[in-house]
């Protein structure tokens, strides 16, 4: 089981929901493994091991089942990088088109 309080302490600079996507990134790109993961999202190992084991838990990832080294995205997760990318977009929205 991973450890919520780890998650916390080990995001002091980035939102847990941003080091997700960014896991979730790399793993749709193809690259799957917890070293992969470990690089392209700019992670340490232990931190690594507590968010697969969260990103597991929620069904966002799935273990390759001829390869268990490897972590596969599912459809869950798929959804969940539109709706990251979604609102995004709209907090990075120019504010010159906002109306005061």
């Amino acid at each position: 089981m991973y450890d919520v309080e780890i998650i916390q302490k080990q995001t002091k600079y980035r939102r847990t929901v941003d080091i997700i996507a960014a896991i979730l990134k790399v793993v749709i790109r193809g690259r799957g493994t917890k070293r992969d993961i470990e690089n392209g999202a700019n992670l340490s190992f232990l931190q690594v091991k507590q968010y697969l084991l969260l990103l597991l838990n929620t069904d966002m990832l799935t273990k390759d089942k001829e390869k268990e080294s490897i972590y596969r995205i599912t459809q869950k997760a798929i959804r969940f990088l539109h709706l990251y990318e979604q609102l995004d977009t709209m907090i990075q929205y120019p504010r010159k088109y906002y109306k005061d």
